[in-house]
């Protein structure tokens, strides 16, 4: 093949590549934007605030072994789907509306040593770093996760606020704000409400 020196052959390469990278990148944001719908959805069920079912929570599993709690919903019924550590094990369980047991603990096989890690790095609470979030941006919490991030133990808190979902990142040792991030998910399979719809 003659080219001109002006060309860029790597375009030869790069192109064909560009069409799996797209595709998952829609994938992903198919995915987040159905998780925003049944996040959008949970909160309008919810009759617990948020801060009140993770006092809750953490009094029943024990603060210091919680990862994650997400609010969600099955079967048009409010769920809290709980990750915590157990004998440096990593289990995760449903509770019902009413904080009780709706499904048994169930061992999750994922990066337990990240787990273990943040959860002896971490000087807050999940409450604490709740409460520092809401300070930096005021909405509906929906879901909150213990994680290492970068050698670095953060919570990463998401919210609904203004209509946008919003993820909050705060160090787990100082309390900081690290980064506040619109993840809202454009897509037209879960459009917003037009006003007109309200």
């Amino acid at each position: 093949v003659r080219t001109r020196p002006e060309y860029d052959l790597a375009l030869l390469v790069e192109i064909p590549l560009l069409g799996p990278t797209i595709l998952i990148e829609s994938i992903v944001k198919i995915n987040t934007a159905h998780e925003q719908a049944q996040a959008r959805k949970a909160l309008k069920l919810a009759q617990v605030p948020f801060a009140e079912a993770l006092r809750r929570i953490e009094q029943r599993f024990g603060g210091d072994n919680l990862l994650k709690v997400r609010l969600a919903t099955e079967h048009n019924a409010v769920v809290y789907v709980v990750t915590f550590l157990q004998e440096n094990k990593v289990y995760k369980t449903r509770l019902d509306a009413d904080l009780e047991v709706a499904e048994e603990a169930k061992q999750v096989v994922i990066l337990v040593k990240n787990s273990v890690e943040a959860r002896k790095q971490a000087r807050l609470t999940f409450a604490e770093a709740l409460a520092r979030s809401l300070r930096e941006v005021e909405g509906q919490v929906y879901e909150i996760e213990l994680e290492m991030d970068d050698d670095r133990a953060t919570y990463e808190i998401a919210l609904m606020a203004g209509g946008r979902f919003m993820e909050v990142e705060v160090d787990a040792q100082s309390g900081e704000v690290l980064e506040v991030e619109d993840e809202t998910a454009i897509c037209l399979l879960y459009p917003s409400p037009s006003p007109r719809d309200s």
